[in-house]
């Protein structure tokens, strides 16, 4: 169901840049474990970056595996489908992760992604404080506490963008810019 034009854009991403990291396909627990381990092998940087970069790259991929509507049925979970990459360039890595979103969702993540980058350092601590919290009381899931937890790592807002694919979906992307020197 992945848009043929959104699969090919990041397969030309992948020639063009340094990618040592890109993977299509279902999140299942068993490959992003084994891409966390190829992250381990072919990233050169200290193991407490290392630990950091692996992070961020399973905090997308478990967001693809929950909220992509793009799903697959394996060994009987229900696995969201996507897109993860690796990208090193001189200063930085950038962790990429796509996947399909259903249209009437992507206003309220828009909101949600363009709030948490108007935010400064202490304001994010305090919001991730409070998501958490919230959750713990509501017994819910997450309440979007990876996304801030991803630019709190990053420490620079969280690119984003949404693609047009069809009448029902559109093609979420996302970007985490790690600078080497600060993570």
């Amino acid at each position: 169901m992945m848009s043929k034009l959104y699969t090919e854009s990041f397969m030309e991403l992948s020639k063009e840049k340094n990618l040592p990291i890109f993977y299509k396909g279902p999140m299942l627990h068993d490959i992003i474990f084994s891409l966390a381990e190829e992250i381990n092998h072919k990233i050169n940087v200290t193991d407490n970056k290392k630990h950091k970069l692996m992070a961020v790259f399973i905090e997308l991929s478990e967001n693809v595996k929950l909220y992509s509507a793009e799903r697959l049925l394996i060994s009987g979970k229900d696995l969201g489908v996507g897109i993860m990459a690796i990208e090193e360039i001189n200063e930085a890595f950038i962790v990429h992760s796509g996947n399909l979103i259903g249209k009437e969702k992507v206003i309220e993540m828009q909101l949600k992604l363009e709030n948490i980058n108007s935010l400064n350092r202490d304001q994010l601590n305090k919001l991730y404080v409070d998501q958490r919290n919230n959750s713990i009381d509501s017994g819910a899931q997450g309440g979007n506490i990876g996304l801030i937890e991803l630019a709190r790592r990053s420490r620079q807002p969280l690119i984003f963008n949404f693609r047009n694919v069809n009448s029902e979906y559109s093609f979420y992307n996302i970007e985490v810019k790690i600078n080497k020197e600060t993570f």
